[in-house]
């Protein structure tokens, strides 16, 4: 990636869009600060990623990936991830802010039920609800989602956007997404093709100024 300069505001949820191979990924393992940039600097508060404590970073910024990945375990587990500063208050409020807590409750066991292997007791969007929810239980700064709606039905894509319209000032959200109805949700868009920002505004500034973004609104039904 190269000429990538760019400020995301404290509380924003900003989207990134691109085709395949465009380069989002990387830019997911920058503001991880997995990889590091050969030019340039990632600045947290005015301050150098590379000179941020690396566990203090870690306590700050959350990632949700495409496939949710749960253990054998109950429910409670699997939102406290091993976690022993996570108290049963921040279970019940991650799940809130998640959209799962009533369906929690309507469990055999609320939170203490046993969920199989994978969670296979769960469908697919209360799975990448569940994550959610044990990203917000260690109440990050900072929270990446890497295609969080992309194999869920549209019910359960609504519950997401309707979690990450609740975070909307509380946390800064970035979302890589190719469900353009995720996306068009956001504050601002980031477009990346070919390893470049060809674009960073707000939805109805792109409409009208980005081809890619325009397009990719077409395909999806969404014009």
């Amino acid at each position: 990636m190269k000429e990538l300069t760019f400020l995301i505001k404290t509380g924003e949820v900003v989207g990134v869009v691109g085709p395949s191979g465009a380069g989002k990924s990387t830019l997911v393992q920058l503001l991880l600060g997995l990889r590091e940039p050969t030019s340039g600097a990632i600045e947290i508060d005015g301050i150098n990623l590379r000179d941020v404590d690396r566990a203090s970073w870690n306590s700050r910024v959350a990632f949700v990936a495409q496939d949710a990945t749960l253990f054998t375990g109950t429910v409670a587990d699997n939102i406290r991830f091993f976690r022993s500063t996570v108290s049963d208050s921040d279970l019940r409020d991650a799940a809130t802010q998640a959209n799962l807590l009533n369906e929690i409750e309507h469990l055999p066991d609320g939170f203490d039920t046993f969920l199989g292997e994978r969670g296979t007791r769960l469908s697919g969007g209360q799975r990448q609800r569940l994550s959610i929810a044990r990203a917000l239980a260690g109440r990050p700064e900072f929270l990446i989602l890497d295609e969080p709606t992309s194999a869920l039905d549209s019910h359960s894509e609504a519950l997401i956007r309707d979690t990450i319209a609740s975070l909307r000032s509380k946390v800064t959200v970035v979302i890589i997404a190719h469900r353009m109805s995720t996306i068009d949700m956001c504050d601002r868009i980031i477009v990346i093709e070919q390893g470049q920002m060809t674009a960073f505004e707000t939805p109805e500034v792109l409409r009208s100024t980005s081809g890619f973004y325009r397009l990719a609104l077409e395909r999806s039904g969404m014009t």
